[in-house]
């Protein structure tokens, strides 16, 4: 769909039945066109009625969005946790535009940590959209948008990791691990010392 140009940025706002999603999307696809950039809508429940908003963006429906927002530059969405977690599992910049329930918190958020900006949908302008852009397209932005997907691509790994430095720290007391189930380590570091010094390794795993 989208593999072999310019990545686009994707524009969504899943279940929301936002107020005038035509012209929400004509302002997208100016400034896109504006910046020479690519678009991907996602209407979702939107119902739109400009299909053809340029050459150089594409609507559909609905996408898987672990198959395609990889694939994608930048999000600009809702900021439902699904959508916020997508994206974050992506490596993408995104910029959330809440309406109501959780969004605000995971625009704050996501702000937060320097991986995107927010700015409630009824105060999105054309210019507050290119100020936006300029903020996900920063290279400073991007990486830190791909640091916290590697660190979420790590699944259970330092969950792991710790529990076999756990598991190897009684044994060096000799504690039996096949016989003690889930209850090895309660209650045996709190005194500090060499234990704490490895749990505290653990932690920077």
């Amino acid at each position: 769909m989208v593999a072999g140009r310019r990545a686009p940025v994707y524009w969504g706002f899943g279940s929301m039945r936002i107020a005038e999603p035509d012209r929400l999307a004509q302002m997208f696809a100016q400034v896109c066109a504006e910046r020479g950039q690519r678009g991907l809508i996602v209407s979702g429940w939107s119902e739109l009625h400009h299909a053809d908003l340029g050459d150089h963006v594409r609507i559909v429906d609905e996408i898987v969005h672990a198959d395609v927002l990889p694939l994608c530059s930048a999000a600009v969405h809702h900021g439902g946790a699904g959508t916020t977690a997508a994206s974050l599992r992506a490596g993408l910049p995104m910029l959330i535009c809440p309406v109501l329930a959780d969004q605000p918190f995971w625009g704050k958020r996501v702000a937060e940590l320097g991986v995107g900006a927010t700015i409630q949908m009824r105060r999105l302008t054309s210019a507050r959209l290119h100020a936006a852009l300029d903020t996900l397209q920063d290279p400073a932005t991007r990486r830190r948008a791909q640091r916290i997907a590697t660190l979420i691509d790590l699944g259970d790994i330092p969950a792991r990791r710790a529990a076999q430095i756990i598991e190897s720290i009684a044994e060096d007391d000799g504690v039996d691990i096949g016989n003690q189930g889930g209850t090895v380590v309660q209650g045996r570091f709190g005194s500090g010392g060499r234990h704490a010094t490895r749990l505290e390794s653990a932690a920077e795993v």
